[in-house]
């Protein structure tokens, strides 16, 4: 008699946590608030499941601690408990026809990005994991940045 062995995960409460961000005199960040994913765990700390675009010093995997929501419907960031091991890279697409190339190469290279338009921003937050040689990839983005392609930032590392 066969036994059927159940495995059950419990599965955390994903949340949302905005970052609140500083609007410099040029108007940069478009964006005052930057909003990321996040898992909600037991002890009330928050486990970061999604990349930055314009947050630094934060990275996914990063365990936060934030306020509870009260007449908004997202948790405010209050600080990093606990850093992961990924480190966070923005990319700017100034010419549109490169972002095919751009996004295709960083995925070879083993990262996670996601896609992102802000105002006339055409963008990229990209995850380097651990296991990823950050000095290829910055390799790479400045020798398209070089060219004219794009602008990077390297937000947490």
């Amino acid at each position: 008699m066969r036994k059927a062995i159940i495995e059950m995960t419990i599965k955390n409460d994903t949340v949302k946590v905005d970052f609140p961000l500083e609007i410099r005199d040029d108007g940069f960040p478009p964006i005052s608030v930057e909003t990321l994913n996040g898992e909600l765990l037991p002890n009330g700390f928050i486990t970061l499941v999604n990349t930055p675009f314009f947050v630094e010093e934060i990275a996914l995997g990063d365990i936060i601690e934030a306020l509870p929501p009260s007449s908004n419907r997202n948790y405010l960031f209050g600080r990093v408990i606990e850093e992961g091991t990924s480190k966070s890279i923005s990319i700017i697409f100034i010419v549109d026809s490169s972002k095919e190339e751009v996004y295709q190469t960083i995925k070879e290279l083993g990262c996670y990005s996601e896609y992102g338009e802000f105002k006339e921003y055409n963008m990229l937050a990209v995850e380097v994991p651990k296991s990823v040689k950050f000095e290829m990839v910055i390799n790479y983005l400045s020798k398209e940045e070089e060219r004219g392609l794009i602008s990077y930032s390297e937000l947490c590392i």
